[in-house]
């Protein structure tokens, strides 16, 4: 894949052709955004460019180089993954030996560290000393949705360069090339990549019914006529039922991000329809009747805040909070939101 077929890119893909044809590539790189944009993908090109037979500042992606870092077996190309929960020192170690030789085949060795923010500290204090001696010919590529888990110093060595998501038309259009049959779902689909193409290709459509399902159960249990006791609480059945529920999500991590991600898409169709916005941006449009029944229990500053708490929530995941903690901590303020936007109600 050439720098012009990446898509949404031409503010980062600019700044790395200039350093190409200038010949002032840097000696680090940190790829910065979130996730699914097509960072790696850049690196990958951008190592593919450095090192191609035939094109100069891209990549020809015919040549016997490219084809060699695309299949992943170009002795100057490596890719780091994290082993586990973590990038380890095994591997920077590794790393610093290879750096240590010049390039075999190509012109310049290119190594990209993927989800860099997953070095633990030791790994991540190693890596720095190569950083602040680095070798000749030799590029680091640190590639991150989190460069705030970076240290700070590494942060400092690096040249960053900022990705950026795609607007919903483009992401729309992307989509429908890609996934033809996609049709009758695209717009939950570009709901739920939330600008990202790699996010977009990466939804299973098969769950996605499923999973709104789970989200209506859930949207029920909180916002149905017979929650509260006279004191204002959830009832002790719906209560353990949500419980459990809670237990269920924690045993799949992913699977739960992606739940939190519909549960959003949801409160903010209610904050649409509580704002008398436009039926046309909702989300989920066949659902209509029922958001109106849920609107009419919760007010509008308190799905606000209900909004923010799942954001909140999806970003203490990210940091690696506990999974079942993290959930039960959301879902409480949702419930207390929830009966305090009803006790309001009742004045």
């Amino acid at each position: 894949m050439s720098f012009s077929t990446i898509l949404g890119q031409e503010g980062a893909i600019r700044l790395i052709r200039k350093a190409l044809s200038r010949h002032r590539v840097p000696h680090a790189y940190l790829f910065t955004g979130p996730e699914g944009v097509g960072k790696k993908l850049t690196a990958l090109t951008l190592a593919k460019a450095l090192n191609c037979l035939e094109a100069s500042g891209d990549a020809c992606d015919a040549c016997k180089s490219c084809n060699k870092i695309d299949s992943g077996n170009h002795p100057d190309v490596g890719v780091i993954e994290a082993d586990g929960q973590f990038i380890k020192i095994g591997q920077v170690r590794e790393l610093q030996k290879q750096v240590s030789y010049k390039p075999f085949e190509g012109r310049r060795k290119v190594f990209i560290l993927n989800d860099a923010e997953k070095l633990n500290l030791e790994a991540a204090n190693a890596l720095l000393k190569t950083l602040e001696e680095p070798p000749p010919e030799t590029l680091f590529i640190l590639v991150t949705s989190n460069p705030e888990a970076l240290l700070p110093t590494i942060l400092s060595r690096c040249q960053p360069i900022r990705f950026s998501t795609l607007g919903r038309d483009r992401l729309r259009q992307f989509i429908l090339e890609k996934k033809p049959t996609a049709l009758p779902k695209v717009h939950l689909l570009v709901a739920l990549s939330e600008g990202r193409p790699g996010r977009a290709l990466s939804i299973d459509e098969d769950k996605i019914s499923t999973l709104r399902e789970q989200v209506v159960e859930l949207m029920d249990l909180l916002l149905s006529n017979d929650q509260k006791y006279p004191g204002g609480s959830l009832t002790p059945s719906r209560m353990r039922v949500l419980f459990q529920k809670i237990e269920e999500f924690a045993r799949d991590r992913d699977a739960t991000e992606e739940l939190l991600d519909f549960l959003l898409l949801f409160y903010r169709d209610l904050l649409i329809l509580s704002e008398q916005g436009s039926p046309h941006s909702l989300t989920n449009q066949d659902m209509i009747p029922r958001l109106g029944g849920y609107l009419g229990r919760v007010a509008s500053p308190q799905i606000l805040k209900i909004c923010q708490d799942i954001y909140q929530t999806k970003a203490n995941l990210q940091h690696n909070a506990n999974l079942q903690l993290a959930l039960e901590g959301m879902f409480l303020k949702i419930v207390e939101r929830s009966v305090q936007a009803k006790a309001g109600a009742c004045f």
